[in-house]
C-alpha cells in the first residue's frame, strides 16, 4: 500500500510546479488554429499490450484537458506457456490460469505543454495526467479435456472442453487450450480505479495532422484482487509502465 501512494504523489507532483519554457499563459483562440483533436492508438507495456483513444479539448496555449477510452491487455508474471509433449501440435496453454484479464480504463485529465516546437519543426512536449475507473474483465480460461472414448477402450482418447479447474485438470489430462471465445458469455466484471502520468513527444510540423509518442506509467486499483491464476494471492495493485504510438486529427 505504501508503494501505490508513492507511485500516485510521483505521478501527481509534476502538475504542481511545470511551466513551459519561454510561453507565458494566453488567451484562448490569440494564437489557435485549432480546438479540438482525436487520435487512436496502440502501445505495449510490461504486462502485455493495449489498444485506446483520446479526445482533447484546447483549454488555453499550455493546457488541454483530454478524455479517454483504452482496454489494456494483462497478464500475471507467473504465467508459463507449455504444451502436452504426448501429442503433435496441441495448442499451448497456461497451467494455473484462472481468467484472462484485460483492464478497461475510462479516464478524465490534462495535458500541460513543457516544451513547444515552432510550427514548422521541432518536438513538442507535453505531460499529462489522467484519472478514472478501471474495470477488470475476467474471461474463464477453458481448456481441452482429455477422456478415454469408452471404458473399453482407454487408450483412444477424445476431447471435452471445459472451464479449468485446478482440483481436477492437470498435465496429464490437458490437451490444450480450447478456442479464445469460450467462456466469453461468463465474462465477470470488477471494479477499480487507475491513474496514468506521463510525456506526450509530437514531431513535425503543426498542422491538423497529429503523430505522437507516449511513455510513463499507470497504477490500477482492485479493492477485490484480481484472480488471475491460481494457488498464487489475488493482485489488488498493477503498476505498469507503457509505451504508445498515436496517431489522429485536429479540428
Amino acid at each position: 500500500m505504501q508503494k501505490c501512494l508513492f507511485v500516485l504523489m510521483a505521478l501527481l507532483l509534476p502538475l504542481c510546479g511545470l511551466k513551459a519554457q519561454g510561453n507565458e499563459e494566453v488567451p484562448l483562440g490569440t494564437q489557435l488554429n485549432y480546438f479540438k483533436y482525436g487520435t487512436g492508438g496502440i502501445g505495449l507495456h510490461n504486462f502485455g499490450w493495449y489498444v485506446g483513444g483520446k479526445y482533447g479539448k484546447t483549454k488555453s496555449r499550455l493546457d488541454d484537458r483530454i478524455w479517454e477510452l483504452d482496454i489494456w491487455r494483462t497478464r500475471h508474471p507467473k504465467e508459463v506457456r507449455i504444451s502436452n509433449p504426448s501429442f503433435i501440435n496441441p495448442r499451448p496453454y497456461v497451467l494455473g490460469k484462472l481468467n484472462d484479464a484485460f483492464f478497461l480504463h475510462v479516464g478524465y485529465g490534462t495535458q500541460r505543454l513543457i516544451f513547444d516546437k515552432s510550427e514548422k519543426s521541432g518536438v513538442e512536449v507535453r505531460y499529462q495526467l489522467s484519472i478514472g475507473p478501471s474495470f477488470a474483465l475476467l474471461k474463464p480460461i477453458y481448456l481441452d479435456i482429455l477422456y478415454p472414448i469408452s471404458p473399453n477402450e482407454p487408450r483412444q482418447l477424445t476431447t471435452r472442453s471445459e472451464r479449468y479447474d485446478p482440483n481436477q485438470h492437470f498435465e496429464n489430462n490437458i490437451y490444450g487450450s480450447s478456442r479464445f471465445s469460450s467462456g466469453i458469455n461468463e465474462i465477470k466484471l470488477l471494479p477499480g480505479l487507475f491513474v496514468k502520468g506521463g510525456f506526450i513527444f509530437e514531431w513535425g510540423a503543426f498542422t491538423e495532422e497529429i503523430k505522437i509518442l507516449e511513455a510513463g506509467l499507470a497504477v490500477d486499483i482492485f479493492p477485490q484482487g484480481v484472480p488471475v491464476m491460481s494457488f498464487v494471492p489475488e493482485k489488488q495493485f498493477f503498476l505498469s509502465f507503457y509505451l504508445g504510438f498515436h496517431l489522429g486529427k485536429r479540428w
